[in-house]
């Protein structure tokens, strides 16, 4: 008897620190998978680059992206203009399978969206968000029609690090701000 005893008491004495090493481990892996999420993303389109920047600050990635043709912020339904302010990410879903005619004569393409479609809660302006795409030449340019295109690798990276949620800032160009100025003028002239 006390032999089995010794054994089990024995056992226990092992077991407690794998036990121990074991749920810390989980403990801080979990941690860490919190720490690698984004705390928040800046979109400058003068710079044409997405930032995802960490819990602390720091910057955890960057990539070049394309954005709206239009210049300024978005006031209307097919002003090809990418919106400004901040927004949030209300939707991530699988865009694989979505097609998009651009209207260009070639019809639907397949891939247009690439692999992911992180959808931006952006008020009255419905369709916006961050996506990958079939044209990763189009990176530094204006050529969306009022989305953020980033390569389809870059959207795969984002997708681990993004969630419903997570704040987006879009910065204007100093293009950007002049147009906006212009809209705001045009604006104040037809009131009075």
């Amino acid at each position: 008897m006390k032999k089995s005893l010794a054994i089990l008491l024995l056992l226990i004495a092992f077991l407690i620190p794998i036990v121990t090493i074991f749920l810390v481990r989980n403990w801080y892996e979990g941690r860490m998978a919190e720490y690698e999420r984004a705390a928040f993303i800046v979109i400058d389109k003068g710079k044409m680059q997405l930032t995802v920047h960490g819990l602390d600050g720091e910057v955890k990635a960057q990539w070049p992206i394309a954005c709206g043709k239009g210049l300024g912020d978005k006031h209307a339904e097919g002003d090809n203009c990418t919106p400004e302010g901040v927004f949030r990410i209300s939707d991530i879903q699988n865009s694989s399978g979505w097609k998009h005619d651009f209207g260009d004569g070639r019809g639907d393409i397949a891939g247009a969206y690439g692999p992911y479609f992180l959808r931006l809660s952006t008020g009255r302006h419905k369709g916006i968000g961050i996506h990958g795409t079939h044209d990763p030449g189009s990176m530094g340019k204006r050529a969306t029609e009022g989305c953020i295109r980033l390569r389809n690798d870059d959207i795969e990276r984002l997708k681990s690090m993004a969630y419903c949620g997570l704040t987006v800032i879009v910065l204007p160009s100093e293009d950007d701000i002049m147009e906006n100025s212009r809209q705001s003028k045009k604006e104040d002239n037809a009131e009075t």
